[in-house]
């Protein structure tokens, strides 16, 4: 038993370019130490383990904890969060208490309390800073940022929010001076969709619109919400707030994916582990190059679309003004532009492109489309009339959206065993498309 947990002290070959640390525990505490590049582990409460991000080298040091602290509280009760020039903090999950690793031990430096009243809150540090969007307390969902003030040790209100609802199960994460976060447009929703930003310099909410093409995103198949991430079974969606885009990860061989957390030029993938024989659960880290992680895992990588608001607004500015016909020229001229820019795909063709991104060679059977038309038990005759349909709806959306010929979305191809059979295979024209995000 002691050999395997030796296994995260050695810097083991998972591929050529990552490398495989195998931890004790399914949920470890994991941060980044920004300052020295390193991954912090806490799976032990009598040691930290620091993984370095450049050399991937791993080394255990001994770990010191505040009294009134014990491992299972840490681990259950505060959020680890850091960004670069600040301290690895521990927050009070509720908030409250703050507690900061130095050196080797982890400290208290706050004169607060356990207010309970931001749980399921987002956690972030500006100016090296903790920050905590939203939570829930007493049934209410919260819709305001509270601040820590490093000097008098205590909780302040930052700003009391904008009219959004707000959800525990949302994509953040801070650019800049800039804080984004997507969110329920109704109470219902499981996936968030607005799309708001706060200003950390003005103070000020800002709604951008409503993101388009996430729909296809199964509710079903998620694990969790990690900050810019939607984790699912074996894959995940990176929401890049930089460049605005989706980013679509498959991951094999397939395991149980726990967390993807993204670091300075690297990835760091939190997998869980199953031991037959001893039919125990426990966890294991990679840690990949970010190009690596990318070639090795990436899928597709779209621009994030958003419905903008109505040009009303414009046509009455222009009125105004006496400059009728100049703002009915423009509104043709974006009403045009929209069309072009704003192209949704629906949810089924959505399902259909990433069953077929996610097979070997982009191959398809015909019978493989049986699941997406066979709802109510229909006749094989109907049967065959829904997935013509479905193929002519998939070729019309796909060439629309990636603005090419229908005639290279996809061709047909007779089976190697048996001629009677079709294959469907997406064309290179249309995967290269994909994988470039254009």
């Amino acid at each position: 038993m002691n050999r395997m947990f030796l296994k995260i002290f050695l810097v083991l070959s998972f591929n050529v370019a990552a490398q495989n640390f195998q931890l004790k525990i399914i949920d470890p505490i994991l941060c980044i130490d920004y300052e020295r590049n390193q991954l912090i582990v806490i799976d032990d409460s009598a040691y930290q383990i620091q993984i370095s991000l450049t050399d991937k080298k791993a080394i255990r040091k001994p770990l010191f904890w505040d009294s009134n602290l014990t491992f299972k509280e840490l681990r259950s009760e505060f959020v680890p969060i850091s960004e670069k020039g600040s301290p690895i903090y521990f927050v009070d999950r509720g908030c409250g208490w703050v507690c900061i690793l130095k050196n080797d031990s982890i400290v208290r430096v706050d004169r607060s309390f356990h207010h309970q009243n931001q749980f399921g809150g987002t956690f972030f540090v500006h100016h090296g800073t903790p920050h905590i969007f939203g939570g829930y307390s007493l049934f209410t969902y919260k819709n305001f940022i509270t601040k820590y003030d490093k000097n008098l040790k205590q909780w302040y209100l930052e700003n009391e929010g904008a009219r959004f609802l707000y959800r525990e199960n949302m994509i953040f994460s801070k650019t800049k001076d800039f804080f984004h976060v997507l969110l329920p447009k109704k109470q219902t929703d499981k996936i968030p969709k607005e799309f708001w930003t706060y200003n950390l310099i003005k103070k000020k909410w800002k709604y951008i619109g409503e993101i388009q093409g996430i729909d296809s995103i199964r509710n079903n198949s998620i694990i969790a919400f990690k900050d810019n991430f939607i984790v699912g079974f074996n894959n995940a969606y990176e929401f890049d707030f930089n460049s605005m885009r989706m980013k679509f990860f498959r991951i094999e061989p397939i395991n149980t994916v726990l967390r993807v957390i993204k670091g300075p030029n690297s990835y760091i993938l939190l997998s869980q582990v199953y031991e037959a024989d001893q039919n125990k659960k426990s966890s294991s880290i990679v840690i990949y190059d970010k190009s690596d992680f990318r070639d090795k895992f990436l899928i597709s990588s779209n621009l994030i679309h958003i419905k903008e608001k109505s040009s009303k607004n414009y046509l009455l500015t222009g009125l105004s003004i006496g400059l009728v016909s100049l703002t009915l020229l423009w509104l043709w001229y974006k009403r045009n532009q929209l069309k072009k820019k704003h192209i949704i795909i629906s949810v089924t063709i959505s399902e259909l492109l990433e069953l077929w991104l996610s097979r070997t060679d982009y191959l398809l059977e015909l019978s493989e489309l049986n699941d997406l038309v066979n709802h109510d038990e229909p006749s094989a005759d109907t049967i065959k009339k829904r997935r013509e349909n479905l193929l002519r709806q998939f070729s019309e959306e796909i060439a629309l959206f990636y603005g090419v010929k229908i005639n290279q979305v996809y061709y047909s191809e007779a089976h190697p065993t048996d001629k009677r059979m079709k294959r469907l295979r997406l064309s290179n024209v249309l995967v290269d498309k994909i994988k470039k995000g254009k």
